[in-house]
């Protein structure tokens, strides 16, 4: 029997609508537990009940022995293609997890993915999402880790690595490699702006875009849609690039690292340095 029978229970009520994707999930967890020291967990919409119908199974799964690691990857593989039309599957090499399985199942014409991430968590995992329900936890691996632990992100080198970022966009753009500057503005905005907005709003600060139209104001949305390039031409990049210049300048004025606010004394070097790059080149 499970360790934490409720929770799996919470989740079946709470998804009584969705009952292919309750299906499926049940059978994973009906196979999984046959192996009582398994420990399992749930993590994303499951786990903090906001699941809909484009919702997948994102499962943490724990092995005890590493030598049986590959042995269980192996059953669980077997068995998914038990519970329904596996239209395909694969290992998540491209973000570099190799033991999170991904699968996609035709359900009585509805689309199930299950995200089974199947490990041999033998020390403490150190960091885990906030967003995890433990099904069942004999050995208490789950359960001795700090769920809440944010994830440290040393805010002065995101500075730092931000500013040159701007000139090499700047770069880029001047040299009309337009379709790499738009990618750097993305990368920009994803690992530098958006984690400063999730720090200064108290946000889960690894979570990037996810659910952030719920979560800041309309000021704030409004600002970073603008940081969005609507073309690929010099004029228009450029435009996001500055927009991007400049809420990122606005947020960090805003949050404070120990006692001090921040200085934008290079932010507004690299700054002048793209405008008189500008000028050169009008």
């Amino acid at each position: 029997m499970l360790t934490h029978l409720n929770n799996f229970l919470k989740i079946i009520e709470e998804c009584q609508s969705l009952p292919e994707l309750m299906q499926i999930f049940q059978h994973c967890i009906r196979f999984l537990e046959q192996d009582s020291k398994i420990g399992i967990a749930v993590r994303g919409s499951l786990a903090c009940g906001e699941a809909d119908f484009f919702s997948d199974i994102d499962l943490l799964v724990h092995v005890p022995k590493f030598k049986s690691l590959d042995i269980m990857q192996k059953r669980f593989i077997e068995q998914v293609h038990k519970f329904g039309k596996v239209l395909t599957w694969f290992r998540a090499v491209h973000i570099n997890k190799t033991n999170l399985l991904v699968f996609y199942l035709k359900v009585k014409d509805v689309l199930v993915k299950i995200d089974a991430d199947i490990e041999c968590l033998s020390e403490p995992i150190g960091s885990i999402s906030e967003k995890l329900l433990i099904l069942n936890d004999v050995e208490g691996i789950f359960s001795k880790q700090d769920q809440r632990k944010a994830i440290e992100i040393d805010f002065n080198d995101v500075y730092n690595k931000f500013c040159v970022w701007l000139w090499y966009i700047y770069c880029r753009i001047a040299r009309g490699e337009l379709f790499q500057a738009a990618r750097s503005i993305d990368f920009s905005r994803e690992h530098a702006l958006l984690p400063l907005i999730r720090k200064r709003y108290n946000l889960p600060i690894m979570d990037g875009h996810c659910r952030i139209e719920l979560l800041l104001s309309e000021t704030i949305l409004t600002r970073l849609r603008q940081t969005y390039p609507t073309s690929l031409d010099m004029h228009e990049l450029t435009r996001a690039l500055f927009a991007l210049l400049e809420l990122f300048s606005n947020e960090w004025q805003s949050i404070e690292l120990g006692d001090t606010k921040q200085s934008l004394k290079l932010l507004n070097e690299m700054k002048s340095l793209v405008i008189s790059a500008q000028n050169e080149q009008a």
